[in-house]
């Protein structure tokens, strides 16, 4: 008997090998284009990775100089070339003597390493007496020493003191990377030093400056952030490497005198050290790409380069994803084709049937169906009426059911009679009836009896004379419950006509919890009274506090700096440097403490003395804002911002600025830098972007610098109170604005403000001669 296919199969099948077919294809075309697609960007993350973290390495090496530049140009240099010059021993502008030149040059010797743990070694040799040493400073696992002049050497006989330039030119130079050697025994560590000369007036070497860092610790600082199974090395033209993944610290420095030293993997494969490939490496089952950092040169006599390395397998496993999602979206997409085909069969070839089952669905209804047609013309038709009548009906019984039986609060139907025709869940909660049980009773069941007669004769006068369809509404009366007891409630009753008669709906809450409510508030209002005017006494008595606090300290800190001025005046022939320096260190320390006290008497009045919102344009603002910072020569302080159209209230916000933007400049590692100032208007509020290159924040200390008193550095370092960043927080929260910081150790920081269109567009206000001076930043 031959095999009956009937047309629902027949579609379905078709339907099946079509969308099989084009899935296939779609399929084969995708993957083919994302595999190229991804070749490509694979080399190009490549290329792009090693070029950064050549960079990185590069900007490591570059410290060395610029720290060897910097020691070159400090002071005690200059000194020790003056005493060396002069016939008495001494330096002619100071007195100072040639030992302590060199005790003041081995103390920033010592910070230097401190601040450098990667540093081993710090020294200042002079070309007389075949390279003497004059200042040695160590750093051994931390401990920083300086050397005892005893114990200095001549190091004529280094290869790296050879200058490969003749003649007066300042220019620095690499030694090559070996282990460093302390009277004549090495330790083993692999030493990169760098030589920086040091030239007298007349343009000859008079000594040079050393540096000896630890190349192992020298390129775990430069350590970059790396994606999994990423490979970063680091390798030189003498076959040392240096690997960084993801998952581990370092694998160490591999030195290639050092025993155990075994060959990087792709050394045979990979480019000369410091020269640059031609395009992506595959070897074995990895890709990289080398990106050179340091070509070798007369100043730098050794080649870097650094290598992106990454499984080859990575390169397709989207591809790879790929295949094996459109393995299952093809199968999916097929069954579901098949089987929309399939119904697609039954809905053509069986009209009848499913009209039936419709009719079958409602027979149950006291709704009475008129005969259906049952033409193939017409069955389409007739069958989407009687589906869209019939879902009309089962929302509309089912959406007015819901909302009967959901509401909070009771709903009890009434009919014209005044006879209880239904209750909600709510209602019978309520007054502890079921629905049923009260079905046909009089609503005064539900009332006191002495409401329950008024109540009726109101009903019937409503019945014969109201036509509003609200009768009442927030009615306050009795309720009676079935144990008895009585309960406050709401009330709201209105008419509507269905079934061929009037009906009355009342909508009744329990406000029992709302009247307990209401006593506690009236109480809570009257402690809220008396709270206000202790608060109003506690504000006047710490403004009070604050300002007398404030002047009755400064009296004695002046009568200090007055008598430090005479003591000086009257001793002048008695001084020496060390004790003119202690003088202007304690006046110092008086004019720190007097600025403490005035930044503490405006940090105890914002949000409590007013501002006179004198409103100006932005461009107003910046103008003042840089008439009133100190900007140092090399410093640049950049504006941007529509400043013209924007419009802010002048007080506190050019409070809030200068203290930014002078934190920002005072607390700059580097004499050149720059600090910008966007001024924008973001739809109701203002925002004010202060942002610098400087050395960042770490994250640990996020909020810390907002707290009074503190700070980052040391204030000998930096003077300050340490309240400024408190000021300008509490500006920002008095106001209902918002404070943002985005910062990094070492990536600069921007400290976002948004003020509140409130408090940042036109508006008056009364003037306060009370209000606060700029403060200077902490």
């Amino acid at each position: 008997m031959p095999l009956r296919l009937t047309l629902p199969k027949k579609l379905a099948l078709l339907a099946a090998g079509v969308a099989f077919c084009s899935a296939l294809a779609v399929a084969i075309i995708t993957i083919s284009q994302l595999r190229i697609a991804e070749h490509k960007a694979a080399e190009a993350r490549l290329a792009g990775d090693a070029r950064l973290y050549a960079e990185r390495v590069n900007m490591a090496l570059l410290s060395m100089e610029r720290d060897a530049r910097m020691l070159a140009n400090m002071p005690p240099i200059s000194g020790l070339m003056r005493v060396a010059a002069a016939t008495d021993g001494l330096d002619p502008l100071d007195g100072s003597t040639a030992e302590l030149w060199r005790s003041r040059l081995g103390r920033i010797f010592v910070n230097m390493l401190q601040n450098q743990p990667r540093y081993t070694q710090a020294r200042f040799l002079v070309a007389e007496g075949n390279w003497q040493e004059e200042v040695r400073v160590n750093s051994v696992n931390g401990l920083t020493r300086v050397v005892p002049r005893a114990q200095l050497q001549s190091k004529g006989h280094r290869d790296y003191l050879s200058f490969p330039d003749s003649g007066p030119v300042v220019r620095g130079h690499y030694s090559q990377i070996t282990p460093n050697v302390e009277n004549g025994v090495s330790d083993g560590v692999p030493t990169l030093r760098y030589v920086f000369p040091v030239l007298d007036a007349d343009g000859s070497r008079f000594g040079a400056i050393v540096i000896n860092a630890d190349f192992e610790a020298l390129l775990d600082s430069a350590r970059p952030d790396i994606l999994a199974d990423y490979k970063v090395t680091a390798y030189s033209d003498r076959q040392d490497y240096f690997t960084w993944t993801a998952d581990a610290a370092n694998l160490g420095l591999q030195y290639h005198e050092q025993d155990g030293w075994t060959p990087w993997a792709h050394q045979d494969v990979a480019p000369a050290a410091g020269t640059r490939a031609d395009g992506v490496i595959q070897t074995g089952a990895s890709v990289f790409y080398s990106q050179p950092i340091a070509a070798k040169t007369p100043h730098r006599p050794f080649a870097l380069s650094v290598a992106t390395e990454t499984p080859q397998a990575l390169l397709y496993a989207a591809s790879k994803r790929t295949v094996t999602t459109s393995v299952l979206l093809a199968s999916a997409l097929v069954a579901l084709l098949s089987f929309l085909a399939y119904l697609l069969g039954r809905k053509i070839a069986q009209p009848l049937r499913r009209l039936t089952d419709r009719v079958r669905h409602y027979s149950g209804t006291n709704e009475e169906l008129a005969e259906l047609p049952v033409s193939n013309d017409e069955v389409g038709a007739l069958a989407q009426s009687f589906r869209s009548l019939a879902n009309a009906l089962i929302r509309e019984s089912g959406r007015a059911r819901a909302i009967f039986t959901s509401a909070p609060d009771g709903i009890v139907t009434i009919s014209q009679s005044g006879e209880i025709e239904d209750m909600n869940p709510a209602a019978e909660a309520l007054f502890g009836y079921r629905s049923e049980d009260v079905l046909g009773e009089g609503l005064a069941l539900l009332m006191p009896a002495e409401d329950a007669q008024r109540h009726q004769l109101y009903v019937d006068r409503a019945t014969v004379s109201d036509t509003s369809a609200l009768m009442g509404r927030g009615r306050q009366v009795f309720g009676r419950r079935r144990d008895g007891s009585f309960c406050p409630i709401e009330v709201s009753i209105s008419r509507s006509e269905y079934s061929g008669s009037s009906h009355f709906i009342g909508v009744v809450r329990d406000i029992s919890e709302r009247r307990k409510g209401e006593e506690k508030m009236r109480d809570l209002l009257a402690e809220l009274e008396h709270s206000n005017a202790e608060l109003a006494r506690s504000n006047a008595e710490l403004d009070t506090f604050a300002y007398v606090a404030s002047h009755d300290l400064k009296a004695p800190l002046r009568v200090i700096d007055n008598a430090s001025r005479w003591l000086e005046e009257d001793l002048e022939a008695y001084l020496d440097d060390d004790t003119r320096e202690s003088m202007e260190l304690l006046r110092n320390r008086v004019f720190r403490m007097e600025k403490l006290l005035d930044d503490l008497l405006e940090f105890s009045r914002i949000g409590r003395s007013g501002h006179a919102e004198d409103v100006v344009s932005a461009e107003q603002m910046v103008k003042e804002v840089r008439e009133l910072i100190n900007l140092p020569p090399d410093m640049r302080f950049e504006v941007s911002g529509d400043l013209q159209q924007i419009r802010l209230v002048r007080m506190p916000l050019l409070t809030v600025l200068l203290n930014l933007v002078s934190n920002a400049i005072k607390h700059h590692d580097r004499a050149a830098g720059r600090v910008s100032l966007d001024i924008a208007q973001h739809g109701t509020e203002a925002v004010l972007t202060v942002s610098d290159d400087g050395p960042g924040i770490p994250e640990q200390f996020h909020e810390k610098i907002f707290e009074i008193f503190q700070t980052l550095r040391p204030r000998d370092e930096v003077d300050g109170s340490g309240i400024g960043l408190s000021i300008v927080r509490k500006h920002v929260d008095v106001m209902g604005g918002r404070l943002e910081l985005d910062s990094a150790e070492g990536r600069g920081a921007t400290f976002r403000v948004h003020w509140p269109a409130a408090h940042s567009s036109d508006a008056t206000a009364p003037a306060d001669d009370t209000q606060p001076r700029p403060s200077r930043i902490a």
